[in-house]
Formats: C-alpha cells, structure tokens, sequence
C-alpha cells in the first residue's frame, strides 16, 4: 500500500500544528488538499472538552463542517496492524536490500515530498516511529509517555481500512482465474 499525498499530508500535519484543528485544517488547505481528498478518522477522545479551547475538537472540527469518522482505539490489534503493513523479508542468500528482491514487501511507504527534495510527506512519523518503545507493563502496547502522536494517527489510519474480502476462485473473471494459475505455477516452479 502506498499512502496518497493526501494521508500523508493528514498525517504529517494532525498533531503538530499551531492553532488547533482549525489551524490544521486551513494549512492542508493551503497546501492544495482539498479535505474530501482523504479519509479523515479522529481519536475517539476528541469528545471530551479540550481545556486548551473550552470545548471538544470534535465540535470545533465539526463547526468547520469537516466529518470524520471515529478511530478503532484498540491499541494492541493497531499496533499489530503497523507492524503487518511495515514487516518484510528478505531472501537470507541476498544481501542486497532492494525492494525488488524482497520474499515479503513491506504493505506501507512514506512518500517523499515532490516539491522538497530530502523531505518527506509525513517527516513526524519517519521521525517518531522508529523510536517508540514498548510499554513497560504491556509490551503488545508502545509507552504513552512517547511522542507517540504520529504513530496513533497510522494506526488509527491502518484500523480504519477495511477488510480484505475473500472472493471465491470459481467469482474471478475468466482473465483473473487465468492470471491466478500462471502465478501459482511460478510459485511452485521457484
């Protein structure tokens, strides 16, 4: 899976900006992503009253006409979910660590910034990501203590996917069926 623009723009941008989730709003704005452009999902916290602005997020991003769609705040199956889509393999006879030559690629890429070279789209999570520790008392979870801001917002993003669906072998169209075998005969040819 390839995060668009849009999510990453979300993303990078959710936590760490001045001025609330209005300020936020108005530079993803500015930036030329337009709101409807990605899925938007909230910390389910967000409904209790935010000291720092005298009522929830929730009704102040609400009053901005945003809608948005509560967060899977199950921390252990999220964190479980990152790691999925970053996990990969490598053939242990290649020392090369090109995408290409992977057994298993990893399910999620941070993109890089068109318009910075040396950036990237989401540089809070590149950041912070690597650097969360497990949580002394339940080591499923990553300590709360943490900057841990952009690491929430993917695994509420990861929660928020929809399952992948089985479809029956015989439901394919005759050219995926086709597509399917040849696949499975180079897996077992290799």
């Amino acid at each position: 899976m390839v995060m668009s623009t849009s999510i990453a723009s979300f993303m990078a941008r959710s936590a760490y900006r001045n001025g609330g989730p209005q300020g936020s709003l108005k530079q993803i704005e500015l930036d030329g992503v337009s709101q409807r452009d990605y899925r938007k999902v909230i910390d389910p916290a967000t409904r209790q009253k935010d000291p720092r602005f005298g009522k929830p997020v929730r009704e102040m991003l609400q009053e901005a006409g945003v809608e948005f769609e509560y967060a899977n705040n199950d921390r252990v199956s999220g964190w479980i979910q990152v790691r999925n889509f970053l996990a990969w393999e490598r053939d242990p006879e290649d020392d090369s660590l090109e995408l290409a030559s992977l057994l298993r690629r990893p399910k999620l890429f941070v993109m890089r910034d068109p318009n910075e070279p040396g950036k990237t789209l989401a540089p809070n999570l590149v950041r912070t990501l690597p650097i969360l520790i497990a949580d002394k008392n339940k080591v499923e979870d990553v300590d709360t203590d943490t900057e841990d801001h952009a690491g929430d917002t993917l695994r509420y993003f990861l929660m928020a996917l929809p399952a992948p669906s089985k479809i029956p072998f015989k439901a394919l169209s005759q050219e995926w069926q086709e597509a399917m075998s040849r696949a499975k005969r180079r897996e077992q040819v290799a």
